[in-house]
Formats: structure tokens, sequence, C-alpha cells
């Protein structure tokens, strides 16, 4: 089962490293010593190539990885290890049954919160020509959730 919603898996961050992608992992985020050590090696020597990587929030980026990838997790569920992502039964019950708002300058609700999001897609999309959200519709598709036309 996913961890976290499925459609929002992206594996071209881990193919600029020269990862290929597992498509049997059944976590959004790789899992195991063996995949981490590897991972974080090819990680390393890219920033050795920026050393600007090294700065006082590496302690909190490692450590954050370290929870995330190493500890297992008992103390809490996620919603998509029960739930079926279904977007327009999210987004309807949202924003009928809550009053979410919605965003004035984009017809989606997928980060529209996420201030960094529009940053990091805009150099995502000058190095790859796509953003997370390309990524996040094309999972829909291959899952049936969605048409090319639509999406």
């Amino acid at each position: 089962m996913w961890g976290v919603n499925p459609f929002e898996v992206t594996h071209f961050k881990a193919g600029f490293l020269g990862i290929p992608p597992d498509f049997e992992e059944k976590r959004v985020y790789t899992h195991g010593w063996q995949k981490q050590l590897a991972y974080q090696k090819l990680r390393f020597k890219a920033m050795l190539d920026s050393p600007g990587y090294f700065n006082h929030s590496l302690w909190d980026t490692l450590s954050g990885e370290y929870y995330r990838s190493f500890i297992e997790k008992r103390d809490y569920f996620h919603i998509f290890d029960y739930w079926r992502w279904d977007e327009q039964i999210f987004d309807n019950t949202l924003i009928n049954d809550y009053d979410w708002k919605t965003a004035i300058d984009t017809n989606t609700t997928w980060r529209i919160g996420v201030g960094t999001a529009a940053f990091y897609n805009y150099i995502y999309y000058l190095v790859t020509g796509f953003i997370e959200h390309d990524t996040f519709k094309s999972n829909q598709i291959r899952e049936g959730q969605m048409t090319g036309e639509k999406a």
C-alpha cells in the first residue's frame, strides 16, 4: 500500500542522480537501508558540485531523511492507505462541505498552498520541460483515472 498520495510519485527527481525508477516499489519514498545508502551516496556526490548545500540546514535535512526512510512509523496512518485518491471527490468535499478557497490564477487545487512549488516547478520546467503537476496527471492517466485529453 502507498503511504501518501501515489499519484505524487516523481521518479524523475531520483532520475537526475541516475537512479532508474522502481515501478514495483509500494512506497512513494525509497525505503530500506541499501536503497537509501545508494541514493544518499549519489546525492552527496552531486552536492559536492554545489558546496552551498553544506550549510546550517544540512542537519535538519539529513535527520528528516533518516526518520522518513529508516524509522518504522507506528503512531499514525496515511489516508491513502485506506482511500483511493479521486481528485474530483476530494475537491468537491473540500470546496462544497468545508468552503475551501481556490486560487484565482489556476483551475487546479493541487499544491496551491505550497509557497515554494511555483519556484521549484519553474526550475524543473527550465531543466526538463515539464513540472510535477505533469507527472501527477501522467500517473492519473496510467491508473485510468483520467484521459490524456482531460489532463
